[in-house]
C-alpha cells in the first residue's frame, strides 16, 4: 500500500477532514489532498507528527515488513550509541507484538536479548564514567561503592569469587548440551567458562565429547587442548603443540585468530601481534577488524601509543572502504578510541 493511500484509510478510520489533518499538521489541506492521491509525499520532517496524530508508529506507517522492521532494529542497534526512550519503547512494543504471534520465536527473543544489552551497555557506559568522576573528585574517600560500580562497567577483574566465578553459566551450557548433544558450539562457551573457572578436569571430559562431534572446527580441539596443557604447567607440550597446530592448519583465519589470542593471554606479545596480522591478512574482504583492534590494544598496553593509533586509522580505513561505511556508531566508536589516545602522547 502507498503512503498516501495509507494516511487516506487512516483519517477515514479516525473520522476526520482533510482539513482537520491539515490544520493539526500546519499545512494545507490541498496538501493532504495530494499525499492521499499519491501525487507528492510527505516532508520526512513531518513523519512523527503524523504518526503521532494516528496512534501508530512510523514503521507502520510505512507497513514494513517484518524481516524489513527486523533490519531497521539492526542498523538502529549498530548505528546508535545510546536509544532513545521513543526508539526503545517502539522497538520493543514491536517486538512483543511478534511474540504475541508465536511464544516459541527464537528469533524474536534474539532481538530482545540485544535490544536490552544495548541498554544495559550503554547505561553501564554512563554509570562508569560517573564513577570516574566520583573517584577523581574524592580519591581518599574509604567507601568503595564507586569502586565497585566502576568494577562492574569497566570489565573489571572481581576479586570476590562468589561475583566472579561461572557456576550458574556452566550449569545452563551442561543443561543445553544435554537437548541439544550435537550442536558443537555450545561446548565452546561451556570450554570457555569451565576453563575460566579452572575446572581443568570437567574441561578435559568435555573436550573428548566436543572431539566425536560432527562438523566441528577441527584445529578447536588443539586450541583448547592448548590451554588444557598451559592449566597444567606442562609449558613443553604446549609450545609443541602450537607448532603442530601452526603446521597443520596454517591457510585458516580463524586458526591465527584464535592462537594471537592465546598469545596474548599469556603476554607473549611479539606473537600475537604476528599472529593477529597473519589473521587479518588471510580474511577475505570485507575483513573483520577485530584482528586490528587486540593490535591496537596491545600497542596501548606497551606504551606505544603512536602505533596504537596507527592501528587504529587503519581500522577507520578498513570500516570506510571494505564495509563502505561513512558514519554512525561502528566508525565513531573507533574515532572516540583514535582521539582518547591522541590526549596521551
Amino acid at each position: 500500500m502507498e503512503l498516501g493511500t495509507k494516511i487516506k484509510n487512516l483519517r477515514m478510520k479516525k473520522g476526520v477532514t482533510q482539513e482537520c489533518v491539515a490544520k493539526r499538521l500546519g499545512v494545507t489541506y490541498q496538501t493532504v489532498s495530494k499525499w492521499e492521491n499519491n501525487i507528492t509525499l510527505p516532508d520526512i520532517q513531518l513523519l512523527p507528527e503524523i504518526s503521532v496524530y494516528f496512534g501508530i508508529t512510523i514503521d507502520e506507517l510505512f507497513e514494513l515488513t517484518r524481516e524489513d522492521r527486523l533490519t531497521r532494529i539492526d542498523s538502529m542497534l549498530e548505528d546508535e550509541r545510546v536509544l532513545t526512550d521513543v526508539q526503545f519503547d517502539e522497538t520493543l512494543s514491536f517486538l512483543k507484538s511478534e511474540l504475541d504471534k508465536n511464544r516459541k520465536d527464537g528469533k524474536i527473543y534474539t532481538y530482545l536479548a540485544k535490544l536490552y544489552l544495548h541498554r544495559s551497555k550503554s547505561a553501564g557506559n554512563m554509570a562508569a564514567e560517573y564513577a570516574k568522576l566520583a573517584l577523581q573528585f574524592n580519591p581518599e574517600s574509604e567507601e568503595l561503592d564507586c569502586h565497585q560500580v566502576f568494577m562492574h562497567t569497566g570489565n573489571s577483574v572481581i576479586y570476590d569469587w562468589n561475583a566472579s566465578n561461572h557456576h550458574k553459566i556452566i550449569t545452563y551450557y551442561y543443561q543445553l548440551i544435554h537437548k541439544n548433544p550435537r550442536n558443537w558450539h555450545l561446548y565452546l562457551f561451556l570450554l570457555d567458562n569451565l576453563i575460566a573457572d579452572f575446572r581443568i578436569q570437567e574441561a578435559k571430559e568435555v573436550l573428548k565429547k566436543y572431539e566425536q562431534l560432527q562438523g566441528k572446527p577441527e584445529y578447536k580441539v588443539m586450541i583448547y587442548n592448548l590451554y588444557l596443557l598451559i592449566a597444567e604447567g606442562k609449558e613443553e607440550e604446549a609450545q609443541n603443540s602450537i607448532e603442530q597446530i601452526i603446521l597443520n592448519f596454517g591457510q585458516n583465519a580463524k586458526m591465527w585468530f584464535d592462537l594471537a589470542d592465546f598469545m596474548a593471554k599469556r603476554c607473549r606479545y611479539d606473537e600475537a601481534i604476528e599472529y593477529y596480522e597473519k589473521s587479518f591478512k588471510l580474511w577475505e574482504k570485507p575483513r573483520y577488524v577485530d584482528s586490528l583492534e587486540a593490535i591496537a590494544h596491545i600497542y596501548e598496553i606497551q606504551g606505544m601509543y603512536s602505533e596504537a593509533m596507527l592501528t587504529w586509522k587503519r581500522i577507520i580505513e578498513v570500516i570506510k572502504e571494505e564495509f563502505d561505511i561513512q558514519s554512525g556508531e561502528i566508525l565513531e566508536a573507533v574515532q572516540r578510541e583514535y582521539h582518547r589516545l591522541s590526549t596521551m602522547q
